[in-house]
């Protein structure tokens, strides 16, 4: 499958900085993980903590195949799914529950694709900021069609304890691709720290650009 983008070169040049930057960030904890097993007293406790940097390594190495894998629209709940598992296990977390709901939406294989890496990028800054603190916790990921012909995405998580503290504004990864799929997103931060994500299905896209 190929996948083609319309976002402008403004766009899509930002999204590569900004992917190529959390690409070192992640190299660089890798490195730091490394090291603490290096200062570890005892035989066992180096094990162990190499033990969880193989598992972590393996949980990145599956959600980068994951992510660069043509997806089938109809197992999107089943993909959204794996890239969360397999987010909390980089994460190293054993605590957070993820839930997956989603309605026959019939997205196309290329808004499936660029979804997936808006779920992956939301959930992976709900166990950054808001769980990161956190004993426990839930991450909500909801997909379903409105009546307008558009999907509506929305990805909840249960940290209310760092809200204020959480930076506010639209996520700069998301955003970038919420453009590639001309869609809208909206940040609600009230009781939950909510992301909001609205796009137009396919059919109606390809019939805007035959009436422009």
């Amino acid at each position: 499958m190929q996948i083609t983008s319309i976002a402008c070169p403004q766009v899509e040049a930002a999204l590569l900085r900004e992917l190529k930057r959390r690409h070192s960030n992640c190299l660089q904890l890798i490195a730091y993980s490394i090291a603490r097993c290096g200062r570890q007293t005892t035989l066992a406790e180096t094990q162990a903590m190499l033990a969880d940097l193989e598992d972590r390594l393996f949980a990145h190495a599956s959600l980068d195949r994951l992510l660069s894998e043509a997806p089938d629209p109809r197992l999107f709940e089943n993909r959204c799914l794996a890239i969360c598992l397999c987010l909390v296990r980089m994460f190293g977390r054993k605590d957070i529950t993820s839930y997956v709901h989603m309605n026959d939406a019939e997205l196309s294989a290329g808004q499936a694709f660029w979804m997936s890496l808006i779920v992956a990028e939301l959930v992976a800054n709900a166990l950054k900021h808001s769980l990161a603190r956190e004993g426990g916790g839930s991450i909500w990921i909801d997909l379903r069609r409105l009546r307008q012909q558009e999907v509506e995405l929305t990805v909840s998580d249960s940290g209310r304890a760092l809200l204020k503290r959480r930076q506010r504004g639209e996520p700069r990864i998301v955003s970038a691709l919420v453009q590639i799929l001309s869609g809208k997103i909206d940040v609600l931060d009230d009781d939950a720290y909510v992301t909001r994500i609205r796009v137009p299905l396919e059919s109606k896209r390809r019939h805007a650009a035959e009436v422009v």
